[in-house]
């Protein structure tokens, strides 16, 4: 049976085969492995988790989005009947699917493997929904400003930078404004999150994290017709 939606097609290439499918699931698993198996700060064990989940979805969204626009499947999607922003909020949610699913493994060891508060459980996943969610459209956004597939890798690169350094990912010493940019990032509020339910740090406002991942999406879904502009 074919596919009558585009996150079924998504949905199906994904599985088509196990040999990738495999690696892409144990991957995440080995290289986060160290977060949990060695004595890092608890600091850096939430940084370089949270960072793990900006990095495969922004990339992750934006190299396969160019791919589609390379090979003129976006020029075929545009003529369906169906909203651009339909169609785009399909392709974060599906991709946002896998990737939660490539990083739940490792998030549940990280966490698990150390004295944490399981109330703090329900606040985690909301921000790693939310975070995976704004991650994927990031990457749908940098290829809204790329014209190539070169541009697309320096834009990624240069989106997990900035956003990575501004939600508190890696450690820099930011000018207090800067600081308060991270608030409206996702990111921040699950770097947060996992600090809080080891004990490290202050209960923040739980629904901030799961709102800031709606209006990144929202915002992204207003933009998405410009992806389907062709010369």
């Amino acid at each position: 049976m074919l596919p009558s939606r585009y996150w079924q097609k998504e949905f199906l290439e994904e599985i088509k085969s196990k040999r990738t499918l495999t690696m892409k699931f144990l991957l995440p698993l080995l290289l986060l492995s160290p977060l949990a198996i060695f004595s890092i700060p608890y600091n850096i064990k939430a940084g370089g988790f949270t960072a793990a989940v900006l990095f495969i979805g922004v990339f992750g969204s934006a190299v396969k989005l160019v791919r589609l626009r390379e090979n003129r499947m976006l020029e075929r999607l545009a003529v369906l009947p169906i909203p651009s922003a339909y169609i785009v909020c399909e392709y974060i949610l599906i991709n946002s699917f896998f990737d939660g699913l490539q990083l739940l493994a490792p998030l549940l060891i990280i966490y698990g493997l150390e004295h944490s508060q399981p109330i703090a459980l329900l606040w985690i996943f909301a921000c790693y929904i939310a975070a995976l969610l704004t991650a994927n459209a990031l990457g749908v956004l940098v290829t809204l400003i790329s014209g190539t597939s070169g541009e697309v890798h320096l834009f990624a690169f240069l989106t997990v930078l900035v956003v990575g350094g501004l939600s508190g990912l890696f450690m820099i010493l930011l000018p207090s404004p800067l600081r308060e940019i991270g608030f409206i990032m996702p990111f921040r509020h699950l770097f947060d999150a996992l600090l809080y339910g080891w004990g490290f740090s202050l209960p923040q406002v739980p629904f901030l994290g799961p709102l800031m991942g709606i209006a990144w999406l929202v915002g992204t879904l207003t933009l998405s017709s410009r992806l389907f502009r062709f010369k």
